[in-house]
């Protein structure tokens, strides 16, 4: 099939901040900053008591061991509050690398109170993956952070038109469904590979399986919601039949 230059998506993708989308991100920040001042506090109290033997940030900072999944010393709470304990500062700023590239088509696809939900699903299917794979691969004693949730926006943006063709690399057509494949491909090279990445790499591939199909299914938070939209699919399914149907020829000529 000749290459047709009218289905290229102008521009690629851009940089976009919505007014939700930068409210979240400024929370992420936030609560980065405060694990990393629980960390500083105590390394240089100990270098003001102790005297100066070089500076060390305590690690895992005591607000992560909290709010972080641990395996080892789990709470309940920590399936919700480990999404937004990003590790550390490079992580959080691929997390919103990714964010600013691909969340604000999904938001204004599905709304702001539907790009809610799929954060929140994609974010806690992938902690409650991580956590379960936990208990049969080793990994590290705490993970956490925005991956599951980034990558479900990442998979599902390119999903939405995945015929869509965008300039890659500044240079490089590419259908959107192949970049969907490529973030997939990636993620379980990186869980599988050499080095398995154990609960962590479950922990990303959980969320954006979960947040995928959630995505798919057409499911809401709200059960009167689904309900709705499962009618309205019904609906539009025996709409659709009709109308596709042939219509059937009369058994006799009727004469006037």
């Amino acid at each position: 099939m000749a290459f047709d230059p009218n289905q290229i998506v102008r521009g690629g993708f851009r940089l976009e901040i919505t007014p939700l989308g930068r409210r979240m991100m400024i929370a992420y920040a936030v609560l980065w900053l405060l694990g990393f001042i629980t960390a500083v506090i105590p390394a240089l109290w100990v270098d003001l008591m102790e005297g100066p033997k070089g500076f060390e940030v305590a690690s895992p900072t005591p607000l992560r061991m909290v709010l972080a999944l641990s395996p080892e010393t789990f709470r309940p709470w920590q399936i919700v509050t480990a999404p937004f304990v990003s590790p550390v500062l490079p992580s959080l700023v691929l997390g919103f690398l990714g964010f600013v590239f691909f969340a604000a088509p999904v938001e204004r696809m599905l709304g702001r109170r539907g790009f809610l939900h799929l954060w929140f699903v994609a974010s806690i299917g992938g902690a409650a993956v991580g956590w379960l794979i936990s208990f049969v691969m080793p990994g590290p004693a705490l993970f956490g952070g925005m991956a599951p949730a980034v990558v479900a926006v990442m998979v599902v943006c390119c999903m939405m038109t995945p015929e869509a063709i965008v300039p890659f690399l500044i240079l490089i057509p590419v259908k959107m469904r192949y970049i969907a494949l490529g973030v997939v491909t990636i993620l379980v090279i990186q869980a599988l590979g050499i080095n398995p990445s154990g609960p962590t790499g479950g922990y990303t591939i959980g969320g954006l399986i979960v947040g995928y199909f959630w995505w798919r299914s057409g499911l809401d938070l709200d059960p009167r919601e689904s309900l709705r939209r499962r009618r309205a699919r019904k609906n539009l399914r025996l709409a659709v039949d009709r109308a596709i149907q042939p219509e059937e020829p009369d058994d006799e000529p009727i004469y006037h």
